[in-house]
C-alpha cells in the first residue's frame, strides 16, 4: 500500500485502523510517516490501545507523547485509563475476597 499525503491523512488512517482493532497496522503507518511523528496520531493510537486493551502499545505511544510534549497532560490521562481498566479487573476479585472475608 503506497502512502501519500500529509499528517492529517496519516492520522486519519491510524485512527481508522486503530478503531477497527488493527493496532499493529496503525502503528506501522505511524512509524513509517515521512514527517515527524505527530501528537494527534500518537494520541489516537493511545486511545485505541486502551479501547482494545493493548497495554504494551499504549505504553509506547505514551512514551512518544511524553517525549514530544511533556507539558500536555492528555496522554497521561489516556495512559492512566489503560492501567485503571487493568486494575479494575483485578480489584473485582479483591472485592469478592473482601466480601467473603467479612471486610467491606
Amino acid at each position: 500500500m503506497k502512502q501519500e499525503g500529509g499528517p492529517e491523512h496519516y492520522s486519519c488512517m491510524v485512527d481508522l485502523l486503530g478503531r477497527a482493532g488493527a493496532l499493529m497496522e496503525a502503528s506501522d503507518i505511524l512509524n513509517s510517516m515521512p514527517l515527524l511523528l505527530n501528537d494527534v496520531g500518537q494520541t489516537s493510537l493511545l486511545g485505541n490501545s486502551n479501547a482494545h486493551g493493548n497495554v504494551q502499545l499504549g505504553s509506547c505511544c505514551f512514551e512518544q507523547l511524553y517525549l514530544s510534549a511533556p507539558v500536555d497532560g492528555s496522554g497521561s490521562v489516556r495512559f492512566s485509563s489503560i492501567y485503571a481498566d487493568v486494575f479494575e479487573c483485578k480489584d473485582d476479585g479483591l472485592e469478592d475476597l473482601k466480601a467473603t472475608d467479612g471486610h467491606q
